[in-house]
């Protein structure tokens, strides 16, 4: 989903039973519309930057990472890690802004340009935008 206006396209297909039970695509999709809905998401979800999902990036030390979406603007990277209602413990949240800065990283090291981090947390529709170090 790289639009808010892909939403409705993609979450209008049958449930996946291959894929998972249909109490889980309900709430999957119930997710997404909070996700593409959410004032906080609008400006990753307007269509205009170059988005990119689940994408390899080459870190520190050669390891690969695959952070949750990319959005180029030209001037700006801006790199978003979604959490879900399993990962919102207050307890965790210092491991997944590490995350985030490794992402930040290593786009910053193929980049001249700013790169902004920010992890979301789904279920509370909270965005925290994460400094780099």
């Amino acid at each position: 989903i790289r639009t808010a206006a892909d939403a409705e396209h993609v979450l209008e297909r049958p449930w996946p039973w291959l894929r998972c039970a249909e109490d889980d695509w309900e709430k999957v999709r119930s997710a997404v519309r909070a996700v593409v809905q959410s004032a906080h998401m609008a400006p990753w979800f307007d269509g205009t930057g170059r988005v990119y999902m689940e994408r390899d990036v080459i870190g520190p030390q050669r390891k690969v990472l695959r952070p949750d979406r990319v959005v180029d603007f030209g001037d700006t990277v801006d790199v978003i890690d979604f959490k879900t209602a399993e990962e919102a413990d207050p307890g965790k949240r210092g491991a997944h802004a590490g995350q985030v800065r490794e992402y930040m990283q290593a786009l910053q090291g193929a980049s001249d340009r700013t790169v902004r981090g920010y992890l979301y947390y789904v279920t509370t529709d909270e965005l925290v935008e994460v400094k780099a170090l």
